[in-house]
């Protein structure tokens, strides 16, 4: 089980990230400053974005996680209420939900680990009968784990390859 909050799977090999001070986080901007495409990586190359991207931003992972680096991380987008006549210079969500995803990555204890097995808890009928804000605690992440994630080698976990759902300037991973 990856230390919550600590490790991490990388969006690109799917291998653990060690410790927060190894990952990147990176997103790509489009023409109208609308941030998408969010991934947790490896802060080696072969990991990371080609840096010829287009709109390609990214940070330092361990400077994002856990509740109390949260304003640096809504600092990335957005400030909050702007002043009158300010200049809106930061960039938008182009997707609420995928910003949610990361937000629970980056706050929310087991997410990243039991994310991997999802569909699969979602498939099985785990969740059926659950509340919605049941499903979205850290003891029901931690079972999702127990439950799909069995069966691994003592090497730790190596989560499938799955293919990336973005589309655009990150076609890299």
């Amino acid at each position: 089980m990856l230390k919550p909050l600590e490790q991490f799977v990388c969006d690109t090999c799917r291998q653990v990230i060690e410790t927060s001070a190894d990952g990147w986080f990176e997103w790509c901007e489009d023409g109208d400053r609308q941030a998408h495409s969010f991934h947790i990586v490896h802060q080696r190359a072969e990991c990371r974005a080609d840096p010829q991207v287009p709109g390609l931003r990214g940070h330092r992972l361990d400077e994002l996680v856990g509740v109390p680096n949260m304003t640096r991380l809504y600092g990335l987008f957005d400030v909050g209420l702007p002043e009158e006549g300010a200049v809106k210079t930061l960039a938008t969500l182009l997707d609420r939900h995928e910003f949610t995803d990361l937000l629970h990555r980056l706050t929310s204890r087991y997410y990243d680990e039991a994310r991997q097995y999802w569909q699969q808890a979602k498939d099985s009928g785990f969740f059926e009968g659950s509340s919605e804000p049941a499903i979205y605690q850290p003891s029901t992440f931690k079972r999702i784990i127990e439950v799909y994630g069995a069966g691994q080698d003592g090497d730790g976990p190596a989560f499938s390859p799955g293919p990336c759902n973005v589309a655009g300037c990150c076609d890299h991973h």
